[in-house]
């Protein structure tokens, strides 16, 4: 009993170092109790009730990485067509697949369509997050899935018209006789041209123009009357036209073109004919 027996020392006859000691020591252990505490148990968890903003700013933080991936029904637009550089067209429709093959890490919907293509199927379908594409099979059914590109072979103008002209209908009747009218028609036409084409034409001569000609005279003669001035033409084979008058002592021009009804505006007594006149 003794040993037990303490005997205590009136906290005013301490050392104030001693003192001093002590309440540093007292005051670490405090603040490393509430450092640890504060980790352990949340604040806001030891609250009656948790504020509004504080579940709204926890939820943004947690939501954030979600908002910033790409919105793929916005992205796919319906009733799209994509051209690929082969000329393969394909129409979008959005938020659906049709059953079949999948294909994965496949890197876009462009190269999903071009696996369509070198299989020639007219459905495929193609989910950007998962990087699938789906082939389509025979009997595969249409399924509803959020953010899928369901794409359809597009038959273009073009590849329609060369279709068409590579295959002959084989019940198409030759309308023979008509072909035969048709040829033997053209070639009488063909004829007929090159005859018009060898044929001379020979113009209308034109007899008794006033005046006398202005283009081509060769000789002039004196002699009275028309018919020996026409005779003396005739007679003459350079002679295409000749001017005369009945007139006594008038004189005959003789000229080695046709006049074509140009003549002067003298010697109005004079009239001028073609040789054939």
């Amino acid at each position: 009993m003794a040993l037990l027996h303490m005997n205590t020392t009136p906290v005013h006859q301490v050392h104030p170092y001693i003192r001093i000691i002590l309440l540093v020591t007292l005051l670490n252990c405090g603040l490393t109790i509430l450092f640890f505490s504060h980790l352990i148990f949340f604040r806001t968890l030891a609250r009656p009730h948790i504020p509004l903003d504080t579940i709204r700013s926890s939820v943004k933080h947690v939501l954030r990485p979600l908002a910033l991936r790409p919105d793929i029904s916005k992205s796919c637009v319906e009733g799209h067509r994509e051209v690929l550089a082969s000329g393969y067209t394909v129409k979008l429709k959005c938020n659906m697949y049709r059953q079949g093959v999948t294909y994965d890490e496949v890197s876009s919907f462009s190269e999903c369509a071009a696996i369509c293509e070198s299989l020639d199927i007219d459905v495929c379908s193609y989910h950007p997050p998962s990087k699938r594409c789906v082939v389509s099979s025979l009997h595969g059914r249409d399924v509803s899935r959020e953010g899928v590109y369901y794409m359809t072979k597009v038959e273009t103008s073009d590849r329609k018209d060369s279709d068409s002209l590579d295959f002959e209908d084989p019940f198409e009747v030759e309308p023979a006789q008509e072909k035969d009218d048709c040829l033997h028609r053209l070639a009488r036409l063909e004829a007929e041209l090159e005859h018009c084409r060898s044929e001379t034409i020979i113009p209308t001569p034109l007899c008794g123009v006033q005046g006398i000609a202005i283009h081509g005279r060769i000789d002039m003669i004196k002699v009275s009357g028309v018919d020996a001035c026409k005779a003396i033409c005739l007679a003459n084979p350079s002679c295409q036209a000749y001017s005369a008058s009945d007139d006594p002592g008038d004189s005959c021009y003789i000229f080695d073109r046709p006049h074509g009804g140009a003549t002067t505006n003298y010697y109005r007594h004079l009239h001028t004919y073609d040789r054939d006149c």
